[in-house]
């Protein structure tokens, strides 16, 4: 008889141990959209907007960009820095602005895009007329890191053993070829004016 009590409690033991293991965990819960450009908004106000850092030179260009497409769209901010732009990018985690990266150096910053089901933050820039481009980003956790980077510049032709000059695509360096630059091109969307918010775009 006592055997059968103990088989039966160590079999109770189990199941129950079972269900400790087994019962998932929630997750946490996604914040609003609302509650997330309220806090870039107030983040902006008192860190970006008022503070000759960024805005000296001229107004700040403020993006919002859904970057690895969790639903919680990342803030891109960028600025005048003499005859340059700088870029500052931020996401929001756990009720706070955490800045995320922050490059110097751009001479001209046309566009803040995405690619089409791609998660990546792409830049795209004009050092001169004779040199565009884009830099391509992807979020690891709360940092950007560069993965590829497009070029499209007037240079010498010897690389292909010919005379003259002439536009040459490449990516990370490398001669791509036009197809694939256009390619790579058509795959880029740009961000949206939104008008519920009279203070940024989003990229969605």
């Amino acid at each position: 008889m006592k055997k059968s009590v103990r088989r039966a409690l160590i079999i109770v033991m189990a199941m129950m141990c079972c269900l400790l293991v087994t019962v998932p965990v929630s997750a946490a819960k996604k914040p609003s959209m609302k509650t997330v450009t309220r806090t870039y908004r107030k983040f902006l106000k008192k860190h970006i907007w008022n503070s000759s850092r960024y805005t000296s030179q001229g107004e700040t260009t403020d993006t919002l960009v859904d970057i690895n497409k969790d639903g919680v769209p990342e803030l891109v901010v960028q600025y005048p820095n003499g005859n340059k732009y700088g870029v500052v990018v931020y996401t929001y985690k756990k009720g706070k602005v955490v800045r995320m990266t922050s490059k110097k150096g751009y001479i001209g910053i046309s566009s803040v895009r995405q690619q089409k089901g791609k998660k990546y933050l792409v830049l795209q820039w004009t050092q001169s007329r004779q040199s565009t481009g884009y830099d391509v980003y992807q979020m690891k956790g709360t940092k950007l890191k560069l993965v590829y980077r497009y070029t499209y510049k007037y240079e010498s032709l010897s690389e292909f053993n010919q005379g003259g000059y002439a536009y040459i695509p490449r990516k990370n360096g490398k001669y791509i070829g036009y197809n694939n630059y256009d390619k790579f091109e058509r795959s880029l969307r740009d961000c949206r004016y939104q008008d519920y918010e009279d203070w940024m775009d989003f990229c969605y």
